[in-house]
C-alpha cells in the first residue's frame, strides 16, 4: 500500500513509523516544508516542496513564511506530485489551513483516504465556560473530515478516554524497546533531551538539582538541538543554551553537567542506555517523543503534567509526574531516586513492560490497522 505522509517537517517521533510501515511491506512517502538539524534520513528521504516566486508574493501578503499557518507551496507542480505518486492514503499533519486542506483536496480527487494527523488531545473540543467557543471548535474539528470524508488521528487520547469523537481514533507513537538496564551508575546519571528554548524549562531543573547537590552525588547530561539554519529559531535556541551554561557557572555544578549539542537521532539510543533517569521538565508541550523513548529504554521518568505525553507515565509505576513549574515537588520526585538508586531496577522494568504494551512498533501498526478497519473498510 502506498502512504504519503505530509507535515512541515520529518520530525523525529515519525521515524520509527516509517520504519515500522516499512517493515510491513508498504510504500512510504514524506512530503515536507523543511528539513531538521537532527533528524534521521537513513530509512527515508523526505521531498520538500518548494515555493515558486507567486506563492512567494501571497506568502509575503499574508506575513507568514514555509513554516506558518499560511504556508503556500507551489499548487500546480505540488499537484502533479500527488497525481503521479497517487498515495492510497494520505497523513496530514493538521499545521496550516491552506497547505492541509489543499493537500487534503488533491488526495479527494484521486480517490486517496484523508487522515488527518494532530498532537492535540480532543478534549480541547470541550469548553464548558463558553458555549459559543465549544461550538465553533467542533465545527473546525467535524467540518473538514465530513468535508474530504477523512479520519482524524492523534497519539494522545488515553484507552480510557470517555470523549472520544468517532472519526477521531487512538493511535500511539512508536519507538524501540529494549532490555531492562542491568547495571545502575554511580553517581546516578540524568539526562535531559529537549531543544534549547524557554518552554523547557532546562533552568528549573538546574535549580532542583541545585537543591540536591549537597546530599547527593549525581551527573546529569543536556542534550539539545541548535538549528542554525533559521535565525529566528537559532536565536532563541543560542540565547538559552547560553543562559544555561552560565546558570551552571553560578551554581557551581560545573563539574556535574555535560552538554551534548545536535546529535544525531541514530545516536540517541546509546545514549538512553548510558543513563539512569530522564528528567522533561518543560511548560508546555503538544508531545514529547522522548519522554516515550526514554521508557523503551528502561529508564524511568520525571516529567511534567504538561509534557503531553505525561498520559503515558503511571505514578510510581513507570515514572512519576509533578505539576508544571513546581520546584518542591520536583525536588521530591528526584529525590525518591537518589535515596534508593536500587528502585531504578523495579521501574525500569515496569517502562519497558509498559512501552511494549502502548508505544511499541506492534502496538502501533495493531491501532493503525483499526483506524482503516473501522473507518475505510481497509483490512491490512
Amino acid at each position: 500500500m502506498k502512504i504519503l505522509f505530509v507535515a512541515p517537517r520529518y520530525h523525529t517521533n515519525q521515524t520509527y513509523i516509517v520504519k515500522t510501515l516499512r517493515e510491513k511491506g508498504h510504500n512510504v512517502y514524506f512530503f515536507v516544508s523543511r528539513i531538521g538539524k537532527t533528524e534521521d534520513h537513513s530509512i527515508i528521504r523526505p521531498k520538500i516542496i518548494k515555493v515558486n516566486f507567486l506563492s512567494f508574493i501571497i506568502m509575503k501578503l499574508f506575513g507568514s513564511g514555509p513554516n506558518n499557518k499560511n504556508y503556500f507551496p507551489n499548487f500546480y507542480l505540488y499537484w502533479k506530485e500527488i497525481k503521479v505518486l497517487k498515495p492510497d492514503i494520505i497523513i496530514i499533519r493538521n499545521h496550516g489551513k491552506i497547505f492541509t486542506y489543499m493537500t487534503a483536496l488533491y488526495g479527494l480527487i484521486i480517490n486517496s483516504k484523508i487522515i488527518f494527523y494532530e498532537q492535540v488531545n480532543t478534549k480541547y473540543l470541550k469548553n464548558r465556560k463558553n458555549i459559543l467557543v465549544d461550538i465553533l471548535r467542533k465545527i473546525k474539528f467535524y467540518l473538514p473530515l465530513m468535508t474530504f470524508k477523512a479520519a482524524w488521528m492523534t497519539p494522545l487520547l488515553d484507552k480510557e478516554e470517555k470523549y472520544l469523537p468517532k472519526k477521531c481514533f487512538y493511535v500511539p507513537f512508536a519507538v524501540p524497546v529494549k532490555n531492562k538496564k542491568n547495571k545502575i551508575n554511580e553517581p546516578v546519571k540524568f539526562l535531559m533531551v529537549a531543544k534549547y528554548q524557554y518552554l523547557k524549562r532546562h533552568g528549573l531543573l538546574l535549580k532542583a538539582l541545585n537543591n540536591l547537590k549537597d546530599k547527593y552525588k549525581f551527573q546529569l547530561t543536556f542534550i539539545g538541538e541548535i538549528d542554525d539554519r533559521n535565525h529566528q529559531i537559532a536565536s532563541e535556541n543560542f540565547e538559552v543554551r547560553k543562559n544555561v551554561e552560565e546558570e551552571v557557572i553560578n551554581l557551581g555544578l560545573n563539574d556535574r553537567i555535560d552538554f551534548i549539542d545536535n546529535l544525531e537521532f541514530k545516536k540517541m539510543p546509546d545514549v538512553y542506555q548510558k543513563h539512569d533517569i530522564f528528567i522533561l521538565p518543560t511548560c508546555n508541550d503538544n508531545a514529547a517523543i522522548s519522554v516515550l523513548e526514554a521508557n523503551g529504554q528502561g529508564l524511568p521518568v520525571i516529567c511534567s503534567d504538561m509534557s503531553g505525553t505525561d498520559v503515558y507515565i503511571k505514578e510510581n509505576y513507570n515514572g512519576f509526574v509533578f505539576p508544571t513549574d513546581n520546584l518542591d515537588i520536583l525536588c521530591e520526585k528526584i529525590e525518591i531516586f537518589l535515596k534508593n538508586p536500587l528502585l531504578i531496577y523495579e521501574i525500569s522494568q515496569n517502562a519497558i513492560n509498559y512501552a511494549q504494551e502502548n508505544f511499541s512498533s506492534e502496538t502501533y501498526y495493531y491501532n493503525f490497522k483499526e483506524l482503516l478497519k473501522n473507518q475505510f473498510n481497509i483490512r491490512l
